[in-house]
């Protein structure tokens, strides 16, 4: 004889990602005056809209580029393009119904003056993110004892309904500023809580400005800035037991001054439009057969086994990293270090290790400087140093990790050699997933044999062992050792054993 229990599917939603790396160029046209010095370039890219399908995603990024230059007369300009290009991601887990997002990141930069234009090429890393859904039986109502198991839902995302908020941040304005030509912003979240119908950031905004100094001959110069922020985000049936992962993304800053510029009472107002793309993790409750008693025969019950799906636990850790760059044999000594741009940390690879994870890569930057000749003519580096950074942390599976600089320092030494020392933060993040058994099919065995018999229950306060428990009861070793299999030496609090006068199967 066989129960014949109920089935259902429960659908089963993990995050998958996938990453690609893209090409892209943008010409900077110079205009009539194309003997310029180029000094340096900065490449700036968004993702504008996501478009899924069965097995590919059209993504449409927005991609600006910067160029520093000087010019016949000795001054600088910064000079601006951007262009719009779409590209086309393949992968098995995407589908058309399945929610997906993507951000991106420039990963490096290669800038070539040809004629009247610069040539930017430049690789954007794409990070796309999918809810891969899979459909697991489960077995429900089958009359007798039920427990619950929690199985992960996780809610829907979708590029065109990221949220959006603006954040405001007053910075400290350096003195003796002439002219600001550029600037750098970049967002790290570093906590992400549920509330109810509210999701609360906290992150810092990191903002690398270039300007000109006020100085007889303007000198050019950088200084990075970081705000920090705490920031409420509305979001609908969220309560505070929900898990929570966001990813936060630099739509767009604009900068604004307050003062005059030369002076110390001027300000720098920084506002920033960011985007939020939220992934929400829903405990449900789902009934399962867990354990069975039937009181007349034993249960053989077919168990298999699902995987219950984790949202990415996100780790921000500081680091630095170092290194040195040296000039050819030819070059003039280095005069002075003017300012840094275009830093970025490449991850190449990652590698989970005992507490903690190594981290391999390249940290690139753009070092300006002047050299010791009679014209004390302005130059200019493109520095590629290669890491390795061990971090300790507390990591599971499928580590990922990006890096972001937060400043960097470059420091000539011995007149043709420049140290860099960059402080940078990692975004390690980690999923996992747990297997749960569920019992699939359940019949009946044998007959249980039972005696109505007479038996003994002894509150015993404490024992130190089988042959103690027996001399205090009366009672042999043997049949207190078949009676209660479940005993536990030795006994230091309250237990009800049970003696039967005649042994019995149950």
């Amino acid at each position: 004889m066989s129960f014949e229990p109920k089935c259902e599917e429960i659908v089963i939603k993990s995050l998958k990602q996938i990453s690609s790396d893209e090409n892209a160029n943008v010409i900077i046209t110079l205009g009539e005056d194309s003997k310029v010095k180029l000094v340096s370039t900065s490449v700036f890219s968004t993702v504008e809209k996501v478009v899924p399908s069965t097995k590919s995603a059209q993504i449409e990024l927005r991609i600006k580029a910067e160029a520093i230059v000087k010019n016949q007369n000795g001054e600088y300009e910064c000079l601006k393009n951007e262009n719009v290009m779409s590209v086309l991601v393949v992968n098995n887990y995407l589908d058309i119904n399945s929610p997906v997002f993507a951000v991106s990141k420039v990963k490096r930069i290669n800038s070539q003056t040809s004629g009247n234009n610069i040539n930017v090429e430049t690789v954007i890393g794409l990070s796309i993110y999918s809810v891969f859904e899979e459909k697991q039986a489960c077995v429900v109502d089958v009359g007798v004892e039920n427990q619950k198991i929690i199985t992960a839902t996780l809610s829907d995302i979708v590029a065109n309904s990221t949220q959006e908020f603006n954040l405001e941040s007053e910075l400290e304005q350096p003195q003796g500023v002439k002219k600001i030509l550029t600037y750098e912003s970049d967002v790290i979240l570093q906590n992400v809580e549920a509330g109810n119908d509210l999701i609360t950031l906290v992150g810092s905004l990191n903002t690398n400005l270039v300007y000109l100094t006020d100085d007889e001959v303007p000198k050019l110069k950088n200084q990075f800035f970081s705000q920090s922020f705490s920031h409420e985000l509305l979001y609908s049936n969220l309560t505070v037991n929900d898990k929570v992962w966001t990813i936060l993304e630099l739509n767009q800053t604009k900068l604004e001054l307050e003062g005059e510029l030369n002076s110390a009472k001027g300000t720098i107002l920084l506002s920033a439009n960011l985007m939020a793309n939220v992934l929400v993790q829903k405990d449900e409750l789902k009934p399962i057969v867990i354990d069975a008693f039937c009181p007349d025969y034993y249960l053989n019950m077919t168990s298999c086994a699902i995987e219950n799906p984790q949202l990415p636990s996100i780790l921000i850790l500081s680091d630095r990293i170092d290194g040195s760059v040296s000039l050819s044999d030819d070059s003039p000594r280095i005069d002075r270090i003017l300012c840094v741009t275009e830093s970025n940390v490449d991850v190449e690879s990652t590698e989970a290790i005992e507490q903690g994870v190594i981290v391999k890569g390249k940290l690139s930057c753009n070092i300006v400087f002047t050299l010791d000749d009679e014209e004390c003519s302005v130059n200019s580096c493109f520095a590629v140093i290669p890491f390795e950074n061990r971090i300790k942390c507390d990591i599971e599976h499928n580590v990922t990790v990006v890096g972001k600089v937060k400043g960097v320092d470059a420091r000539n030494k011995r007149a043709k050699e420049i140290d860099i020392i960059a402080d940078v933060e990692f975004c390690i993040s980690s999923s996992s997933s747990s297997t749960v058994n569920m019992i699939s099919n359940i019949s009946l065995g044998e007959k249980r044999k039972n005696t109505d018999c007479a038996f003994k229950i002894y509150f015993v306060d404490s024992a130190e062992d089988l042959w103690a428990l027996s001399k205090k009861l009366g009672v042999s070793s043997q049949v207190l050792s078949e009676q209660n299999p479940e005993l536990e030496f030795p006994i230091i609090e309250p237990k009800q054993i049970v003696v039967y006068q005649e042994r019995v199967i149950s």
